[in-house]
């Protein structure tokens, strides 16, 4: 099973300005691979999901390669904005630990609606990180 992460950027641009690729997925499987497209390639749960299809294609004697659709710097709202721009940009301290702390509070609400059923109406202190 091999992954291409594919945000359609690059260094000097968006990729189909710059040495257009597409359609990858044919070009995948006229090497002879099976293709699973993830639309939603930075969802764990999209992904978890195309990883099941692909094991479920090992015994087909062809290679298969799953597809991601991802967004460069997903979930970081300043490097999502950068664009092309956010290739091989530090991360600044500040929005490093707010995007931690972000992800830290998103995740106990989504524990706490897990366990509940109800997720909590303001964040929670429950910070492991």
């Amino acid at each position: 099973i091999g992954f291409t992460d594919y945000n359609k950027l690059q260094i000097d641009g968006p990729v189909a300005a710059v040495n257009d690729i597409a359609p990858l997925a044919n070009k995948w499987a006229a090497f002879g691979w099976n293709v699973i497209e993830v639309e939603r390639g930075n969802d764990v749960y999209a992904v978890s999901g195309a990883v099941q299809q692909a094991k479920a294609k090992l015994g087909s004697g062809k290679p298969t390669m799953v597809i991601l659709h991802t967004k460069k710097g997903c979930g970081m709202q300043w490097a999502e904005d950068l664009g092309p721009a956010n290739h091989n940009t530090p991360v600044p301290a500040a929005e490093a630990a707010a995007a931690i702390i972000t992800k830290a509070m998103s995740t106990c609400a989504e524990r706490t609606k897990a366990k509940t059923g109800t997720a909590p109406k303001k964040p929670l202190p429950c910070l492991n990180i």
